[in-house]
């Protein structure tokens, strides 16, 4: 039985875990920040344990087996490592397709619903807000699409989103959903309220925004968090739409389970469903809120098997 190890790399934080024969015998976690480049950052991670096989999940696209973090300086080749760490099989994906290929085996138990409807066969779509903004597809064969879908225009709905939209074109030029929905971008749109409000920005953190919003400290925070559940409806509903995303939608990230107790209320959900002549088509469509933090790292050690299992065949 191969020794197998996968790893889940964020712009914030790295987490690895080393398995043989079903157990885990190493786990390490950190912040990426702290490590001049990849392999430096894998060495340590893996703790001078010898693997079979690694899968490396990265934020960030995949183009010949190589990946940049999107919001880091980390580069990870797959043609490289092998020799660098002494690990025979390397695979570098995308963080969204490690994920999504966990979301099908995910115990209803790790997920939170957001309406009433229940998950069934067919197309999933995968939408995680955390430092960035990652999507991803799974087929009804299970087949994971990558997507860079969160860097795809912001679409505002209605007049308090567009005037926010032009405040931040001003400041950014162009305005993804990223810049919107990721942590950063809770602090945009927070900073673009106040504008709003006519209140001065005081670069408040994500983290502040999400609990005085919670806790109602503060009529803007508040505000910024209604607002961001709004428009996660709304890229929600338009993944949906255009991949026909019948088997549900699942939200994974750091920022919705710490939304979980807002979004069941929220607009979310009416957002989501506001899709014009398929509102009807969306409503059938399931949210769930992935409530397990280590589901990436999960789906990279499935695929880090997978990986090994070929390597002996």
């Amino acid at each position: 039985m191969s020794r197998i190890a996968g790893v889940d790399i964020g712009a914030t934080n790295v987490r690895l875990q080393v398995v043989e024969r079903g157990k885990t015998i190493w786990a390490s976690n950190g912040p990426t920040q702290r490590y001049a480049d990849g392999p430096s950052l894998l060495r340590e991670a893996l703790g001078g344990f010898a693997v079979d096989a690694l899968c490396i999940a990265v934020a960030g696209p995949v183009t010949n087996g190589a990946a940049d973090l999107t919001n880091g300086d980390l580069r990870f080749d797959e043609a490289e490592l092998p020799a660098v760490l002494g690990v025979p099989r390397v695979l570098v994906v995308n963080d969204l397709v490690a994920l999504a290929t966990e979301v099908r085996h995910l115990d209803d138990a790790c997920l939170l619903p957001l309406g009433q409807s229940r998950r069934r066969l067919g197309a999933c779509a995968v939408l995680a807000p955390g430092t960035g903004l990652g999507m991803a597809m799974v087929t009804p064969e299970g087949r994971v699409l990558p997507s860079e879908g969160g860097h795809a225009p912001f679409a505002p709905v209605d007049p308090l989103e567009q005037e926010v939209l032009g405040i931040l074109a001003a400041e950014l030029g162009y305005v993804c959903w990223e810049d919107v929905l990721s942590g950063p971008g809770l602090q945009n749109l927070y900073r673009a309220l106040r504008q709003v409000w006519g209140a001065a920005a005081d670069g408040l953190a994500a983290a502040d925004i999400v609990e005085s919003g919670l806790t109602l400290a503060d009529p803007v925070c508040r505000q910024t968090l209604e607002t961001y559940c709004a428009i996660l409806g709304s890229a929600a509903g338009a993944l949906c739409v255009t991949g026909c995303a019948e088997g549900g939608l699942y939200l994974g990230g750091g920022l919705p389970p710490r939304l979980a107790g807002l979004l069941p209320s929220s607009a979310f959900r009416r957002r989501f469903e506001e899709r014009g002549r398929m509102s009807a088509y969306v409503s059938n469509i399931a949210t769930l809120v992935i409530k397990d933090d280590a589901a990436g790292l999960a789906g990279a050690l499935r695929l880090a098997g997978e990986l090994g299992k070929a390597q002996r065949v």
